[in-house]
């Protein structure tokens, strides 16, 4: 008896979600793993050739002490950490740049994190559930007397109301602070959206929560991936920095406007390499915001897409300074996935966009791309409402007014996977 409540009570605990933070679940043998900074100087990570032993850096610009970022890796890949020396002396604490080493396991969300010692912690859901186990059991420790006694009806009662207080209690917490950030988000993000548009240069772009290096995109720079709200059920709102060249948005602007001024032709983007390279740099970043979880392959996709309505509905917008300019409201219809917005042309003053529900605001830089998704990519029919409701972050925003100069902007909704 005594056992069996113990396996319920870490089966129960394995299975409580978080509150906030983020999915590091990719499927198939992919991982996105979470490093942690807690030494006390900037590190560089990179990634171990299993045979040549050759390393390879994983995020170009490195992890400040005390932030984190995320890793796009593979079951049983090996990473190494290597202390950055410091700029001003050009040499690291002791006399050689402290190393550490660790590897990627079979587990879900992954979190690897630094010590000031460089000794390198290991968690996954299973650790930390057992952490929580190990807590509950030390509020409710076994009575002795039921040690003796199997059978010790009291004894057994007052034990069982106490874990299954403090059971309750644990999954309780991260229900609690969603709805909360729900409530606080939606009263205070609604108040915030008219004075973040109209005083747009003293409202900053808020602070990404993690940055990371996104390879392997197709023909291009590798973009780097800004994070500003995950609530954990792939409501995303991401910056892809360097997304899109020069070249690309004018071909992609040209073969637009050639049509009625909204659409792409299938026909046209095909022949054209550099707008058939931008759309599949579409898809793959979808697939890396979403955490690999599109169920379907690029070329699938983009075939169901043309198979549906032979074309695909890019928004031009061309936005200058008008006195009668408003904040101009969008609310994602529930049949949506995503939505991204490319940024030929940025603004000298003016035009960030704001979610009040996410209480997130961004500044976006020429060539750069915004991500907001709104549930996950392979939801059925049921779960289509989950955008009608309070705690769905992302599906409201609002582009505020030029203020200075011109805005050119692509936006493009693509909708449910069922949905194609």
């Amino acid at each position: 008896m005594v056992a069996s409540l113990l396996l319920l009570l870490l089966v129960l605990l394995v299975s409580i979600p978080a509150a906030s933070g983020r999915k590091t679940t990719t499927g198939g043998d992919g991982r996105d793993i979470q490093v942690i900074n807690d030494s006390n100087a900037k590190v560089d990570i990179f990634w171990v050739h299993p045979t040549t032993r050759k390393l390879h850096k994983s995020i170009e610009d490195g992890i400040l002490k005390g932030t984190d970022a995320v890793i796009n890796s593979f079951k049983h890949h090996e990473f190494e950490v290597q202390e950055v020396p410091r700029k001003s002396t050009g040499s690291c604490r002791e006399s050689e740049c402290a190393k550490a080493h660790f590897k990627v396991t079979t587990k879900d969300e992954q979190r690897f994190i630094i010590a000031a010692d460089f000794t390198v912690t290991y968690q996954d859901t299973q650790t930390r559930a057992l952490e929580q186990a190990k807590r509950v059991s030390r509020e409710c420790p076994v009575p002795t007397t039921l040690l003796e006694d199997d059978n010790n009806n009291s004894t057994m009662d007052e034990w069982t109301a106490c874990l299954q207080r403090e059971i309750e209690a644990t999954l309780r917490e991260p229900r609690q602070e969603v709805h909360f950030q729900a409530s606080v988000r939606h009263d205070l993000g609604q108040r915030l959206v008219k004075h973040a548009c109209q005083d747009q240069e003293r409202f900053p772009t808020s602070i990404s929560t993690h940055n990371q290096t996104l390879l392997n995109l197709g023909p291009g720079k590798n973009p780097t991936m800004r994070v500003f709200f995950d609530s954990n059920d792939n409501h995303k709102v991401v910056l892809l920095e360097r997304f899109v060249s020069k070249a690309q948005c004018q071909s992609l602007l040209q073969d637009v406007s050639n049509t009625d001024g909204t659409t792409l032709d299938w026909a046209a983007s095909q022949k054209d390499a550099t707008v058939s390279a931008i759309l599949s740099r579409i898809y793959q970043s979808l697939n890396r915001v979403l955490d690999h979880k599109v169920p379907i392959s690029e070329k699938a996709y983009w075939k169901h897409q043309k198979q549906k309505q032979t074309t695909t509905h890019f928004q031009i917008q061309t936005r200058t300074p008008s006195p009668d300019d408003e904040p101009h409201e969008f609310v994602a219809p529930p049949n949506l996935l995503g939505t991204i917005i490319l940024f030929c042309q940025v603004p000298t003053k003016g035009g960030a966009i704001h979610f009040p529900k996410a209480g997130t605001h961004i500044k976006p830089y020429k060539g750069s791309a915004l991500w907001i998704t709104y549930q996950e990519p392979n939801n059925n029919d049921n779960n289509k409402q989950l955008l009608d409701d309070k705690n769905v972050f992302t599906n409201q925003y609002v582009q505020c007014p030029v203020v200075e100069g011109t805005e050119t902007t692509l936006t493009l909704h693509l909708p449910m996977i069922s949905d194609t």
